[in-house]
């Protein structure tokens, strides 16, 4: 783990793979959404990470996971994954905000803004 982890949720889509695979979101309280492979032994890098990259002096030169440039500016304090369209899942934050991911474009689908007034603190999916 990269970051300090907050929550967790178990995912089972990847576009590239038509077996249901098992993959974990795991939220951070920098803010970050990293996935992990649960089936690989000794996986210590994420397959992916979805975070918003903070400006550094020393750069490093060893990329071994993917990063995108989007994510929560607070602690990621919940994960939910969309049952019924299995490629979103979505954060609830301290930054007042909720957003939707999408698996198959790995990107932020969509980012909720400004409808509370404080931190959100869960997120579900309700199904039927």
């Amino acid at each position: 783990m990269l970051h300090m982890p907050v929550c967790l949720t178990w995912l089972d889509y990847d576009a590239n793979i038509s077996n249901p695979v098992n993959y974990i979101a795991v939220g951070s309280m920098e803010g970050a959404i990293e996935i992990f492979d649960v089936d690989l032994v000794d996986q210590i890098e994420p397959l992916h990470t979805f975070a918003k990259t903070k400006k550094k002096k020393n750069k490093s030169t060893k990329k071994s996971s993917k990063k995108t440039n989007e994510g929560h500016d607070g602690a990621v304090l919940d994960l939910c994954a969309n049952r019924l369209v299995r490629q979103i899942f979505a954060s609830a934050s301290a930054d007042e905000t909720i957003a939707l991911w999408d698996l198959s474009q790995m990107k932020m689908a969509l980012h909720l803004n400004k409808l509370h007034k404080k931190q959100v603190g869960k997120c579900e999916t309700i199904v039927g």
